[in-house]
């Protein structure tokens, strides 16, 4: 068994499909642990008494396997790698770098004996390449970075701590999830420089080199000017404008497409608004988040002054790893509700603030909430202890008793 804390998380999403004919396909931004994720379901194969020699692994990241990136030999391999009848387990680990690896995986998922799963970093397999050649046969579990609460198993197993947990949260916000970067008691100083080692690696191969750009400048100025703003509404016109009175002539298109790319690699996420009233996703002025906070620091440094933004990000990020599909919401002429998410038929309305100081920051927070009718579940975060405010069906909560809640 290895020294690895069990992201029970996705390990529950992933059990009821262990052994069945569909492709378990694992994806999410670098180091966010899905190699860590294969080699606890092998793990659990062996504990349930898979022999080793049934399991089959390659890490097509590593450059001892390059030969593999060539879809023949891939698919030669793995099939001399798997002799016999009896069912064997095949973890196929970044596969995008794989020419055609769709097809590959299309080929070796007609093998019956086969229990496939794959892995990569960019949300392009959930696309074109899945939907064309898979479709209707695989399973897809996006994996984040650390929660709060796996924040602090990490740091109860590789750092010297015991405490209650929600003493961390600071450390959290300031850290964000990651878990190399995360793991043992690491200097901010040492944490920010696994961080942004992440970044240069994620913008290097995962959009640069992938998507051909030779102006690197200008797709590392545009990631610079998102982490600044995020949260904040947007249409690609408005980034136009912006960078124009800056002095940086730049077509909303090509905007767009460079915006595509930075998603892609799960560097930001795109988060349309609902219009709450008349129930439909109004398409302008969207928001954007980091995948992880921590993104944040690696390229544009620290600043107070957007720790209420960057709680707003870990609430999104939160509401995510919970399987909910998250939109920001207008209520009418209240004004904005930061998050309205959806899961199985129930919905629920999220309202995040650093700090309500006054009467006035608490009637504005919950104004928005209260002007919607329905009985859905409301909640105001706070992360600093303010004004004890309270309103109709309306629960205030802290930040780190948010992030560690079972009832949402």
């Amino acid at each position: 068994m290895s020294d690895l804390v069990k992201r029970e998380l996705y390990l529950e999403k992933i059990r009821p499909f262990i052994g069945m004919p569909l492709i378990k396909v694992i994806t999410g931004i670098r180091r966010c642990g899905k190699s860590s994720m294969f080699s606890q379901i092998i793990d659990e194969l062996v504990e349930s008494g898979v022999g080793r020699d049934r399991v089959v692994r390659l890490s097509l990241d590593n450059i001892a396997n390059a030969p593999l990136l060539d879809p023949a030999r891939l698919y030669g391999h793995v099939i001399d790698s798997t002799p016999g009848p009896g069912k064997y387990f095949v973890f196929l680990d970044e596969v995008q770098n794989v020419t055609e690896w769709e097809r590959v995986v299309n080929s070796l998922l007609q093998e019956e004996r086969l229990d496939i799963y794959i892995s990569g970093s960019n949300s392009k397999m959930l696309s074109s390449e899945l939907a064309t050649f898979i479709a209707g046969r695989y399973v897809s579990i996006e994996m984040h970075t650390l929660s709060f609460r796996e924040f602090i198993e990490f740091k109860r197993r590789f750092a010297s701590y015991s405490g209650e947990g929600r003493d961390l949260l600071r450390d959290y916000i300031r850290r964000g999830g990651f878990p190399l970067a995360s793991a043992g008691d690491l200097s901010l100083v040492a944490a920010d420089m696994i961080v942004t080692d992440t970044y240069n690696s994620i913008f290097r191969r995962d959009t640069a080199e992938r998507n051909g750009i030779r102006n690197t400048q200008l797709l590392e100025t545009i990631a610079r000017f998102m982490f600044d703003n995020i949260g904040n509404p947007f249409s690609a016109r408005s980034i136009s404008r912006e960078f124009e009175r800056q002095g940086t002539k730049l077509d909303a298109g090509r905007i767009l497409q460079y915006l595509g790319f930075l998603e892609k690699a799960y560097l930001i996420r795109n988060v349309q608004r609902y219009d709450i009233r008349g129930k439909r996703i109004i398409g302008s002025e969207e928001k954007y988040y980091v995948s992880d906070v921590s993104l944040i620091y690696a390229l544009n440094g620290f600043k107070k002054g957007m720790l209420s933004m960057i709680e707003e990000n870990i609430v999104y990020l939160e509401l995510l790893r919970r399987g909910y599909r998250v939109t920001t919401g207008r209520a009418a002429s209240k004004g904005e509700v930061d998050f309205v998410a959806e899961k199985g038929g129930r919905t629920i309305y999220v309202q995040v603030t650093h700090m309500m100081p006054t009467k006035e920051t608490a009637e504005r927070e919950f104004g928005s909430l209260e002007s919607i009718d329905d009985n859905y579940p409301k909640f105001v975060v706070v992360a600093e202890d303010g004004w004890p405010a309270d309103g109709a069906g309306i629960a205030q909560i802290g930040l780190a008793d948010f992030l560690l809640s079972d009832e949402y």
